[in-house]
C-alpha cells in the first residue's frame, strides 16, 4: 500500500476541518437571521453576533490546524532524535521511520544508505590501518636490532655511534606511533580486550610516583603522593597501569626545571579520583577543545620540541571510558591538572575478543 505524503495528508486534514468550519459557521448564520427575521429585530444585530461566530471559529480552526501541523511533521523529530544517535562508533544503526510519510520514509532509506557506505569505508580504512601498522612492525623491528648493535659496538667511533644512535631514536619514536596507532584502530573497532578483576589502586599509584621521579631527575622536579586512599577499581591493570604512565609521563613531559607533580587518589561517597598536576607552561586555551584529539600537538610542545606523537591523551581518555570513567583537565598559565573519575559499584566489564596478529 502506497503512503501518504506529508503534504496531501497536511492538505486533506486541512481541508476537512475548514469545511467543517465553514458548514458550522453557514449553519449557525442561517438559523440566526431566520431568528431575526421572524422576531423582527434588526439585522445588524445578527451580523454581529454572526460575526463573533467566525472570529472563534477562525481561532479554533488555528488551534486544529497548529495541531495538525504538529502532528504531520512529528516523523520530522522522530528522524532528527535519530539522527541523533548516530555516530561513528554506531554507523551499523538504522533509522525505522515507518507511518511517517512517503517523504521521510524515503529519506529515512537515503540516510541509511549513507551510513551504510559510511560504515564500510571506515572499515576498509581501519583495516588498511591495522594491515600496514602489523606490515610495519617487522622492518621496524629489525632496525631497531642493527642500530643497537651498531651503537654498542666498540669498534664503531664515537661520532658514528652518536650518529646512530639519534637514528636508534627515531625509529623508537616511529615504532610508538605504530603501536599507539594500532592501539586505537582497535579501540574503534572494539578489538582491544578488557580483562574483569579487582585492582587495588594503592600500589599502581606507589609505583607510579616511584618512576615519575626517576623521570623527573634530570630536570630537578620534586614528586609527591599527596593522598593515596585504599581504593578499588573494576577492571583491568594492565590497562590501568598504562593509563597511570601516560599521564604521568606526561606531566615530566610538559613541566618546567625545578618544577614539581602532584599525584592524588581520592575516594568519596559517589566514586574516586584521580588526580595528577604538575608546574609548567600550561595548556592554551585555543587547544582545550583539541586536547584528546589524535595526532594533536599544542603550539606550545611543538615550539618546545617535546618528544611526542600527540596519541597518548586519546589513548587515556578510551581506557577511562572503557572503564565507565570520565577523564578531564584544567589548565592555566603556570599549572595543569588531569583528574580521572570513577564511580563506585561499577559492573564487571565482560571480556572482548582480540584480534590475532
Amino acid at each position: 500500500m502506497k503512503s501518504w505524503t506529508v503534504s496531501g495528508r497536511i492538505a486533506w486534514n486541512f481541508a476537512l476541518v475548514f469545511a467543517c468550519g465553514l458548514m458550522a459557521v453557514a449553519a449557525a448564520a442561517y438559523f440566526e437571521l431566520e431568528v431575526e427575521k421572524s422576531e423582527g429585530e434588526p439585522l445588524i444585530q445578527g451580523v454581529l453576533e454572526i460575526a463573533g461566530v467566525a472570529v472563534l471559529s477562525v481561532a479554533l480552526l488555528s488551534g486544529a490546524g497548529w495541531w495538525l501541523a504538529r502532528r504531520a511533521l512529528q516523523p520530522v523529530e522522530r528522524l532528527a532524535e535519530a539522527a541523533e544517535r548516530i555516530h561513528e562508533g554506531n554507523l551499523s544503526e538504522r533509522i525505522e521511520l515507518q507511518g511517517g510519510g512517503a517523504e521521510f520514509e524515503k529519506l529515512a532509506e537515503v540516510l541509511n544508505d549513507m551510513t551504510s557506505r559510511l560504515d564500510a569505508s571506515f572499515q576498509r580504512v581501519r583495516q588498511f590501518t591495522l594491515y600496514a601498522s602489523h606490515e610495519l612492525k617487522t622492518p621496524l623491528s629489525i632496525l631497531h636490532l642493527e642500530f643497537e648493535k651498531i651503537v654498542d659496538d666498540p669498534e664503531r667511533s664515537e661520532s658514528d655511534r652518536n650518529y646512530f644512535a639519534g637514528h636508534l631514536d627515531e625509529i623508537s619514536r616511529l615504532a610508538q606511533i605504530v603501536d599507539g596507532l594500532t592501539f586505537l584502530t582497535k579501540t574503534d573497532a572494539d578489538l582491544i580486550p578488557l580483562a574483569s578483576e579487582s585492582v587495588a589502586m594503592r600500589p599502581l599509584l606507589l609505583s607510579a610516583m616511584e618512576n615519575t621521579a626517576a623521570l623527573g631527575a634530570e630536570l630537578g622536579l620534586e614528586v609527591t603522593l599527596d593522598r593515596n586512599d585504599e581504593v578499588v577499581w573494576r577492571g583491568d591493570r594492565h590497562r590501568l597501569r598504562q593509563l597511570l604512565v601516560i599521564l604521568c609521563d606526561n606531566a615530566v613531559k610538559y613541566n618546567q626545571p625545578g618544577g614539581w607533580v602532584r599525584i592524588s587518589m581520592e575516594q568519596h561517597g559517589a566514586g574516586s579520583l584521580l588526580r595528577v598536576r604538575n608546574t609548567g607552561p600550561g595548556i592554551p586555551p585555543e587547544d582545550h577543545d583539541r586536547v584528546f584529539d589524535r595526532f594533536y600537538r599544542g603550539s606550545g610542545a611543538r615550539a618546545a620540541g617535546t618528544e611526542g606523537c600527540g596519541l597518548g591523551l586519546s589513548i587515556a581518555k578510551w581506557i577511562t571510558s572503557a572503564h565507565g570513567g570520565i577523564l578531564s583537565f584544567k589548565s592555566d598559565a603556570t599549572t595543569t591538572e588531569f583528574t580521572v573519575a570513577i564511580p563506585n559499584n561499577l559492573p564487571a566489564a565482560p571480556p572482548r575478543d582480540s584480534m590475532s596478529g
